[in-house]
């Protein structure tokens, strides 16, 4: 289905999925799927790649083998705390033919899309394969192009692979993920109660003049699998994550169309209240983040028989440790945009750096081990029964967090 729909993004396949919904996207920045309601965790290759926050970054499908979703509150059992759903990208690794695939796609939007697929064995018998898939792509957007200097989406995937067997039984697959992401921050235009705009489509009440978010993120890992015999094998993932996101960026938070108490107004530093018919509250936004997750898992599965029951076990043992620092520096809330104008909106005077002071400035460390274990009981080709479970995971958490409130600076 991803080939069929031509997918780029994630969220280009998780829109196919009964029940999936897609939350707060940070500005077009984020990937953020709900099931039924509730948060949904991304993990990949059945690893979680971020404990703290498991996305700020929009994952692109030119790596994808393949994407499993697990719906309901048994996904608890994968995730950390994900009673909606767990998605699982299951990511391309090499195999031992040669083949080369690329595909390239061009629309009216300016946009230029390139990917790459190359595998290639390095040895006779198949025992060393390598593969290399990648993707850059530049696009802009139309509500962007009406603006002088307005800096296109960038977007580079590199993903290097390489899988060898130094036993008959044994595999091993390093992969490695590079991934950078320059783009706008734009949440959209208002519109009414009836659906109906309030506003021209084209236009955009961000402020581009301030440049790009970037976002990098490199995840390397090995897995190593072993076969003990026909009915025991055993399977370790280490990997570390890394992801780095930076940028300044103009945000507008739409109002609805009524008069805004001044109780309300009095949370955003206003002393008189607001009337939103015509306005939306735009502010400036610098935010540095970054983040180091390391993971570890180990699983064990078995197939043994007791009497007519047949079993497949699993036993899995995971750690994983993260640490995270987010600064974030703000501007007053500016007022004088009016939504409803066919033309481009009278935007206030530009921004600068010096209009921020900083908010809040956050550390945190987090270390969970958890331990899952499954085990499905088959009796006769009719009847089974899945048994499993999830202990509370075993952790600690140091947090340091530094507040800056108001204009005084105060600690």
């Amino acid at each position: 289905m991803i080939d069929d729909t031509n997918a780029d993004r994630l969220s280009d396949v998780i829109r196919f999925a009964t029940g999936a919904n897609t939350g707060n996207a940070f500005g077009n920045t984020d990937d953020n799927f709900l099931f039924r309601g509730f948060s949904a965790q991304v993990v990949t290759d059945g690893i979680a790649s971020n404990a703290l926050n498991p996305t700020l970054r929009q994952r692109d499908s030119v790596n994808l083998e393949r994407v499993e979703v697990l719906r309901g509150p048994a996904s608890a059992l994968y995730g950390q705390g994900a009673p909606g759903g767990v998605i699982n990208l299951v990511r391309k690794r090499p195999f031992d033919t040669a083949a080369a695939r690329f595909n390239t796609s061009v629309s009216s939007l300016i946009r230029l899309r390139q990917e790459a697929d190359i595998n290639l064995p390095l040895s006779k018998a198949g025992e060393i394969n390598a593969r290399f898939v990648g993707a850059v792509e530049c696009s802009d957007s139309f509500t962007l192009r009406e603006f002088t200097g307005a800096l296109p989406e960038n977007r580079v995937v590199l993903a290097p692979s390489l899988s060898f067997s130094p036993t008959p039984r044994t595999d091993v697959v390093i992969r490695a993920e590079y991934v950078r992401d320059a783009s706008f921050f734009d949440r959209g235009i208002p519109i009414a109660e009836d659906g109906s705009f309030l506003t021209d489509i084209d236009l955009t009440f961000a402020d581009t003049s301030v440049g790009a978010t970037i976002m990098q993120s490199i995840l390397a890992n090995a897995e190593v699998t072993h076969s003990l015999s026909d009915a025991v094998s055993l399977r370790m993932v280490g990997g570390v994550d890394y992801k780095d996101f930076e940028g300044t960026q103009s945000e507008s938070s739409f109002l609805s169309p009524i008069d805004v108490p001044a109780s309300i107004t009095a949370l955003f530093g206003f002393s008189d209240p607001i009337v939103a018919d015509n306005s939306i509250l735009r502010t400036l936004i610098s935010r540095s983040f970054e983040n180091v997750n390391i993971n570890l898992q180990v699983d064990a599965n078995l197939s043994f028989s007791t009497g007519p029951l047949d079993h497949q076990a699993l036993i899995s043992e995971e750690y994983a440790h993260a640490n995270e620092n987010d600064v974030l520096f703000s501007s007053d809330f500016l007022t004088d945009i009016d939504v409803t104008s066919i033309t481009t909106p009278n935007l206030p005077g530009p921004l600068s750096e010096n209009d921020l002071a900083l908010v809040s400035d956050n550390e945190t460390t987090t270390e969970a081990i958890g331990l899952i274990a499954f085990d499905k009981v088959s009796w006769g080709d009719r009847l089974h029964v899945l048994l499993g479970g999830r202990p509370v995971p075993l952790g600690s958490l140091r947090h340091r967090r530094r507040l800056i409130e108001g204009r005084g600076g105060v600690e």
